[in-house]
This record gives structure tokens, sequence and C-alpha cells, in this order.
């Protein structure tokens, strides 16, 4: 058992390599590629999206292949109850403020992605909502919390879920949205953990996101964006210092907001409190392997010379 739980491990660090070198070298081949049309350039964040969530997909399916494995033998996909989905929406409540104050916090000194996202994307709602909100949520949590966080749960619930939360952030490939990401990564390991099921990460993934695509909606919240990103996002000290005082007050209340929706949600699902109790014995070993490694170096090598400098 140990020789597989190491196997596993070895997988899916290797597998989240593979998910660096596309994420970091796919733009520049498919820019080449695009050239003479400007096709990759001129893209909004629509069709960059589409893009990654599809080069995303295709290397989880070869890697489920490769690794001869069924698909429902690779991710959990059990049933929810109808009283777990409801505490799943109150938690997305709590979260959502604590995303907005990492965003704000992250912000002050890196390019606000996130701002941008909102800004370029062009469509409907409903377009909008399909490629920022379902597609995203869909495919990153099989990835992510399907395929990686299942592939390192032999590592115990806490380095699991911190592990696979690490590789989501870095996937971002900068600091604003690394911020939350981790944070976020983490608490869809949880859900998952609690409800046994992926559909519930993809549930709260959805209704984050969806409420971001809701701001397009928005006009004069929009064109405050497009000012802020052309003033690069600088603000005064007095304005950062109010905006903090703010905030983080009621960024940590949520906080402890999603440690009860989370007690909830594990009630909901007749579990103890899962957080509450020790990590599994069977930890497996050989968490750091040079696959993982490697991923990090590359992911952070990339975020200090194209995002912080």
């Amino acid at each position: 058992m140990l020789k597989e739980t190491s196997r596993e491990i070895r997988m899916t660090n290797r597998l989240f390599l593979f998910l660096v070198v596309t994420a970091v070298f796919a733009p520049f081949a498919l820019s080449g590629l695009f050239a003479q049309g400007g096709i990759y350039e001129n893209a909004g964040v629509n069709q960059s999206t589409i893009v990654s969530e599809l080069l995303y997909f295709v290397i989880a399916a070869v890697f489920i292949l490769l690794g001869g494995r069924k698909i429902f033998e690779s991710v959990l996909l059990g049933n929810l109850k109808p009283g777990s989905v409801f505490w799943i929406v109150i938690l997305s409540f709590f979260v959502q403020p604590v995303m907005l104050w990492l965003n704000m916090i992250t912000m002050s000194f890196a390019r606000n992605y996130v701002a941008e996202s909102v800004v370029r994307a062009s469509g409907s709602f409903v377009i909008n909502l399909l490629y920022l909100a379902v597609l995203p949520a869909l495919v990153e949590e099989f990835v992510f919390r399907g395929l990686i966080y299942h592939g390192l749960r032999g590592l115990g619930v806490w380095k699991a879920a911190l592990l696979s939360a690490l590789m989501f952030a870095l996937l971002h490939l900068n600091v604003n949205q690394f911020a939350y990401a981790f944070v976020l990564g983490i608490i869809f390991a949880f859900i998952v953990e609690i409800t046994g099921s992926l559909y519930s990460s993809m549930i709260l993934h959805f209704l984050i996101n969806s409420r971001s695509v809701s701001l397009l909606s928005n006009e004069e919240l929009v064109n405050s964006m497009l000012l802020e990103n052309s003033a690069h996002n600088v603000v005064t000290a007095g304005e950062y210092l109010t905006s903090a005082a703010v905030y983080t007050p009621v960024a940590l209340l949520c906080l402890g907001g999603v440690w009860w929706a989370l007690h909830r949600l594990a009630k909901s699902c007749d579990r103890e409190f899962f957080l509450m109790q020790p990590a599994s014995e069977e930890t497996g070993s050989g968490m750091v392997t040079p696959a993982l490694f490697a991923g990090i170096v590359l992911a952070v090598f990339y975020i200090i010379r194209y995002d912080l400098f």
C-alpha cells in the first residue's frame, strides 16, 4: 500500500510539472504559431480561457490514459445531499469577502489580474458565465481537486490540501491571483474531503466565479476598473489604509464564517468535523520529488521574471 501511495504522489507531481510547462510555454508557442494573423495576441480573455482550460483537460486525459486508470477511479464523483448544497452556497458568501481582501492586499504591489480579467471579458452575460465560471469550475476542479488532490491524499488531509492548493496557486503564474487561489485551493480540497464528491468544489468554484462575472453588468464599476488599470493600480497610502481598515475586520469575521460553514457542511454529511481530527496515518513517502521541485522553480521564476519585474 505504501509503495502504491508513493507511486501516486510521483505521478501527481509529474502531472503538475507538465501543467506548469504548458502554462509557461504555450502562450509563446501559440503566439508564434498565429503570429501573422495576430490571432493569439488579439484574443480576448474568453478565448484565452478556452485555450488554457482545454490544454489542462487534454494533459489530464493523457495522464489518466498513461496511468491505466478509469475516470471514476481517478476522481471522487459521489452524490451530494441537498443539505450539503445549501451549506456550500452559504460557504460561498463567506469566502467571497476573504478573496476580495486578499486581492486588495496584493494589488497594492502587483498587477491586478482580477480586474483585468473582468474588464477584458467580451460577450453577453451568458457567454461570459460559460467561459469564466462554468468552464474553469469543471476543468480546474477535475484537474486540481480530482486528479491532484486525490493523487496526494495518501499524504493525509492537511498535507494533500496544502500541496494541491500550492500547485493550483502557482499555476495562475502571478502574485495577485496566487494569494487567493492558495486559500481557495485549501477550501476546495476540504469540502471535497468532507462530502466525498468533486461536485461540491465545482459548485463552490462556479458560485465564486459567477459573482465576478456579474460585475460586468455594473458599468460604473467596470469603468472604474479601466481607470484603475490605466493608472497601473496605483492608490495613495491614505486610500489603501482606509480600505484595509474597513475590509480587514470583515475578512477576519468571514474567515470565522468559513470555519463555521465547513463545520455545518460536515454535520450535513453525517461526518465528524475532520479538521479537528489527527492527520491520516498513511502519510506515504517521497512528497518532494524532482518533478515537484522543477515545477515549483519554473513557476516561481516565471512569476518573478514576468510579473514582478
